[in-house]
């Protein structure tokens, strides 16, 4: 039976492998005991057949960044975690360095005071630096890898913040994921450096504002409970990149169940309720400081 050309298949262990489909940007576990290929091809499997592995259909186009940057899949995914962490180890303290420096050497900036063509240079330098650097470097780390890129698009990250971002074609390989994940926390130390540098030497708004954005993405981008880069870096590297679907999930059934006591089987359990109630008290601050913010703004006469 012909199989979806769309198709690849990555080795995890002996009986472990990782389907992903890269013309819809999916990826599967499965797990078989003896010849995987042999398997696939001589049987008519329902479980294969529900996610179109053997659907008749063409060869999905490649994107065009995967054409530009040709794989390199020999790179040990070892060496290139350990290659970030020190690169990591290396800018953090210049990026401390410069961002006391910034506090003590930049004038006070009234925002009050500025305009709208000043706000739109600095959105502008801004997302040009997510897309040419922080988005870069997880594609450049993908493909170094030898994962392929789905898209490159744009969105609103945790429903507020303007971005581009990159889709990757799924892999289940954790400690690939973890280092396209990590990419982007260098990234944010990188951009840091770079508006810092700015701000200091040129001393105006659009510089200043571009760090104020970068540093508070870069701070929100540490949180654990939102699908952030390091969140997806370290349960990548601990094999529970799916935590937080699984402890959300586990919490809203907790609090809609009429049998509470029972759905706790243990301190994993635990674990899983204190981390999707802590999830939605983060939720329901931010929106209540959003909607304080708009509140004050339309005091101000900031709105019509």
């Amino acid at each position: 039976m012909k199989i979806n050309p769309n198709f690849s298949i990555e080795v995890l262990t002996e009986n472990k492998y990782f389907l992903f489909d890269r013309k819809n940007c999916k990826g599967y576990y499965l797990t078989y005991k003896g010849d995987i290929e042999a398997t696939l091809k001589k049987e008519k499997i329902e479980e294969l057949n529900k996610i179109g592995f053997y659907d008749d259909t063409e060869l999905k186009e490649e994107h065009w960044v995967n054409k530009i940057l040709k794989t390199n899949s020999n790179i040990s995914p070892k060496f290139i975690m350990i290659s970030q962490l020190i690169f990591f180890l290396g800018l953090l303290p210049i990026a401390i360095t410069l961002l006391i420096q910034s506090f003590n050497g930049i004038d006070y900036l009234d925002f009050e005071l500025l305009n709208f063509k000043e706000y739109g240079i600095a959105m502008l330098v801004f997302l040009s630096g997510i897309l040419f650097i922080h988005e870069m470097l997880h594609v450049v780390i993908s493909r170094m890898q030898g994962i392929e890129i789905f898209s490159i698009a744009f969105k609103l990250k945790y429903y507020f913040i303007p971005i581009f971002y990159v889709k990757i074609v799924p892999t289940g390989n954790d400690l690939k994921r973890a280092n396209v994940a990590f990419a982007g926390n260098i990234a944010d130390l990188i951009l840091i450096i770079l508006y810092s540098s700015l701000a200091l030497i040129f001393q105006q708004p659009e510089f200043i504002i571009c760090l104020n954005l970068q540093l508070i993405m870069s701070i929100f981008n540490y949180n654990i409970f939102f699908p952030t880069d390091f969140y997806l870096g370290i349960f990548s590297l601990i094999g529970k990149s799916d935590f937080r679907t699984k402890a959300i999930n586990y919490t809203k059934q907790f609090i809609f169940s009429k049998k509470k006591q029972s759905n706790l089987k243990g301190y994993r359990d635990i674990i899983k309720l204190a981390y999707g109630l802590a999830f939605y008290v983060i939720v329901l601050s931010m929106f209540v400081i959003m909607v304080l913010n708009v509140y004050f703004m339309q005091t101000r006469g900031w709105f019509f």
